[in-house]
């Protein structure tokens, strides 16, 4: 408990620019629905854990959890109150690049509720993008999992990352989603590890590749421009 109000005392000092969710130090947050507003567009942003590493003493109220019939009612409930619902549900098995059978299939159940778009973490790698289509004609995208960030876990997979980028509008009272894209990205740990960067795929340079901390630990995998790509490509073949 005092790690959850330590890092929501932390992230609150920049609320104007970082939204928190999914974390709570008191019961009045967690049932309140995290929602904001850009632009005269309300978002409702609803973010889920299916698992934690730790099962240290907590209250109800702490950490909201990845369970369906929880997840489909609040959804339901902030399509109400929202322009716009997105999903950011913690799942999947780690350093697997296939989503699991149980994310597919919440993933349909979460589009059908009135999710509107859909971005996983937790396996630590990238999963596919894919669309949704769901039973009243909306195309719902899901990014299955986004991979680190910025990591130093030294697999090669783990080196590649994913941005998931959404435009949404507002024309006439309704909203939509006018455009979405998975950017492929890379993190780059240097060459005696002590220093993180994320670059952009499409910025990433041989230079660079020579210079990343992996090349200097053979037995973990080489790092390189062509082969980042063809893992990315591997990844999302429907592209």
């Amino acid at each position: 408990q005092n790690g959850i109000k330590d890092t929501l005392n932390f992230w609150r000092q920049y609320s104007d620019d970082v939204l928190t969710t999914g974390v709570y130090d008191n019961e009045d947050d967690y049932n309140n629905l995290t929602i904001r507003e850009y632009n005269g567009i309300k978002i409702a942003f609803l973010n889920y854990t299916d698992v934690m590493n730790s099962e240290a003493k907590k209250e109800s109220y702490n950490i909201r959890m990845l369970k369906e019939k929880q997840v489909l009612s609040e959804i339901k409930k902030a399509k109400k109150k929202a322009d716009f619902v997105i999903v950011l549900p913690h799942w999947g098995i780690e350093y697997e690049h296939e989503p699991s059978d149980k994310q597919t299939e919440l993933a349909v159940k979460m589009a059908n509720a009135g999710a509107d778009a859909i971005i996983g973490c937790h396996p630590h790698v990238v999963q596919p993008l894919n669309t949704i289509k769901t039973n009243d004609g909306r195309e719902v995208p899901c990014f299955y999992s986004l991979g680190n960030f910025t990591s130093n876990m030294f697999w090669f997979k783990c080196q590649l990352q994913g941005m998931a980028e959404l435009t949404i509008v507002k024309k006439k009272g309704v909203t939509s989603l006018s455009g979405y894209a998975f950017t492929p990205l890379v993190n780059h740990m240097n060459s005696n590890d002590t220093k993180f960067t994320t670059y952009l795929l499409k910025d990433y340079t041989d230079e660079l590749a020579k210079s990343h901390y992996m090349n200097f630990r053979t037995w973990n995998g080489i790092v390189s421009v062509k082969r980042l790509w063809n893992l990315w490509k591997s990844i999302n073949s429907n592209e």
